[in-house]
Parts: C-alpha cells; structure tokens; sequence
C-alpha cells in the first residue's frame, strides 16, 4: 500500500456525491459540518488565527473590542471550476467583494496576484513539525503582491530607478503554531524588506535595524520599530541555524468579500492556484528563481516544475461570540455539494507533497 492509499484509508470514504469531483486528483476526502468545525482551530495557511503585522497600525477611531469575547475559527474548502460562478453569486447576495485594502493589508492586498516563497532544509523540517502540528512549529516565506519588478540580474541603479516608477516591496512572513493546552493562539507576524537586501539578509550580512526607517510611515512608534527588529533577528538566526532555502512557491488570484469594518465574516476565494518547485532552479544564495513569471499557465515551466491545482480554494473566516449560531446563510452554502470542506488544508504542504514526494515522509491527509 503507498503512503497516499494509506492515508485514504485512515480518512474514509466522501460522500457519493463528492466522489466525481475528487477522483481527478487522487485525494479522498472527509466531509464535515461547519458547526464541528467551530469546535477546532485552524493553524495552517489561515491567517487569521493570532495574527500580526509589524508593519500595519491600527486606526485609532476604530472602537476597542474585548477580543477574549470572540471565537475565531477558519475553515477551507475546495471548489470545482463549475461551480465557482455560483459560489461567488451567492456569496455577492451578502457580502461585497472588498477593495478598499492595501500591501500591509494580510488579508486584502491592492493587487489580487498573491506570489509566496516558502523556506524549508534540505530535509523538509518545517513541513514535517507543522504536519505533526509540533508546538511552536513554524513556516517561513517571502510574499508579494502583483509583479515583483526586481531580479537577480538589475543593476543598482536599474533597480532604484525601476522603484521610481512602481515600488516593489516583500514581506518576510512567519507563522508559528501554538497547542490548544497553551490557551494561546497561533501567531502570523510580518515585516516589509527591499527585495534587493534578501539575498544578503539570508547570509546574515544585511541587519535590520533601527536606523532602517524608509517605510517610517508604518513604523512611527518606537514600540513598533523594535518589534519588527527583534522579529526580523529572530527570522535571520532561523533561516541560518536551520540553513532553510527557497523550496516551494504558491501562485494564486484572491477575492476577498467582507464588509466594511466588519469582522464576524469574511471570505477569500483564490484561482488559478499554481504550485511552483524552488529546491531545484533556484540558483545558490538567491532566494527564489527568477524564471517562474506570474502569467498561468506557465506554459514555459516543465510538468515537473509545477502543479496546477484543479480547484479553486474558499477560505469562511468567523468571528462570533461564545455560543452564537454562524450565519444561516454561510450553513447553507458550506454544506451544500457546491463546497467540499478540506480542515486545515496546507498550499505549503500540498505543494511539497505533490512535487518533492521523495522527501516527503508523510503526506497530508487529504
């Protein structure tokens, strides 16, 4: 029995009904209600759980809200392409797509085309601790919105002037997931660096440090500064003692539906979601390839480069008062045959599943 037959088995069987839509891709699924859901965390590529943002300030005029009252759950499913049209007819009845977001926005960017870089060792480290949801497990990427105008080959002054005209700005981004028993939520925190400095940065020989206060608007409190240098330490040290490299890229176009200042719901739903491998192209001490594009289908990566997800991927994320009911509306559509619910799915951990599977110990359930 392969390792993939083994962990269908210990799933179990989809409904009938989800049996069509899920043979194409060789995974089996689970299905469960969102009201089951509600009972379990989801630590994974949500990120929302505990999340935050070294460079992003909250508007002070907002009114301050007592966050232990709440219950934050997140929960993904997959979609068909048949059946996405629907999906987002009936989401538009109750929530409009939203757009008023920027970059440091984690959840609702300007630019819909969202590009990751995740960072592992030569023996999957990461991959295996967030699998085994290990405590303090932790997944580290680079992240950028739309086209990314820099490359290992720009001159210096090539680069500066291609950032008069349209800056490029990265986040370096880590997650670290916390057991339920510690009573604490998984943390997302972030910080934005020239994408010119990465390669040195990697090698521990470009610090960042106070004085580095281009994007000063951001980083106007001391508190703030200091959070994001002692983070941005903290990230260096891991990337070096870990010896991590550019291993898995993740390619996708996001819509985002929520309300205005509005938390109790809201919906991300990404297309078009590639998988690109980075273990093998990328070139030594640079942090990613530069040959991989942002135009789907990349026609010009080989099969075995690249994977292509055949659906796209509903993200419901709640926010609700102890004991309080979800939304009718959100019952209806997550357990109708338009979705099929993946708990705590992974784009790090399918992609290296499905193209690195000779260091992949254990696959994903699903």
């Amino acid at each position: 029995m392969t390792a993939e037959e083994k962990n269908s088995s210990e799933v179990g069987g989809a409904d009938d009904r989800y049996d069509d839509f899920y043979r194409s891709s060789g995974f089996n699924s689970s299905h469960t209600s969102l009201q089951g859901l509600l009972e379990e965390g989801n630590p994974e590529d949500g990120d929302d759980k505990g999340k935050t943002n070294a460079g992003h300030q909250e508007d002070s005029k907002k009114p301050k809200v007592d966050n232990k009252s709440f219950v934050r759950k997140s929960i993904k499913y997959w979609i068909h392409p048949d059946y996405v049209t629907e999906v987002k007819a009936i989401i538009l009845r109750h929530l409009p797509i939203y757009v008023f977001g920027d970059n440091h926005d984690l959840d609702h960017p300007k630019n819909p085309l969202i590009s990751s870089v995740y960072y592992d060792n030569h023996d999957l480290e990461l991959y295996h601790h967030r699998l085994h949801k290990s405590h303090l497990a932790i997944a580290f990427r680079y992240r950028w919105y739309g086209e990314l105008k820099w490359n290992h080959h720009m001159t210096e002054s090539e680069y500066q002037a291609n950032q008069a005209i349209n800056a490029s700005e990265v986040f370096a981004e880590r997650k670290t997931h916390k057991e339920d028993w510690t009573g604490d939520n998984s943390v997302k925190e972030r910080f934005s660096i020239d994408p010119s400095k990465i390669n040195d940065f990697n090698r521990g020989k470009y610090k960042i440090d106070a004085t580095d206060n281009d994007d000063e608007k951001y980083y106007k409190e001391q508190e703030k500064l200091m959070a994001k240098v002692a983070l941005a330490q903290e990230i260096q040290s891991t990337i070096i003692e870990r010896q991590l490299r550019p291993t898995m890229r993740t390619i996708y176009n996001r819509t985002a539906f929520q309300l205005p200042d509005d938390q109790r719901v809201r919906i991300s739903l990404d297309t078009e979601l590639t998988f690109v491998r980075e273990d093998l192209k990328a070139k030594k001490d640079e942090w990613k390839r530069d040959d991989v594009g942002m135009h789907w289908p990349f026609r010009h990566l080989k099969n075995t480069e690249k994977y292509l997800f055949p659906y796209a991927v509903l993200e419901v994320k709640l926010q609700t008062q102890f004991g309080q009911e979800p939304p009718q509306w959100i019952n209806e559509l997550t357990t109708s045959y338009l979705v099929e619910p993946v708990p705590k799915f992974s784009k790090f951990m399918h992609g290296c599943a499905m193209l690195i599977p000779e260091k992949v110990k254990i696959n994903p359930y699903w």
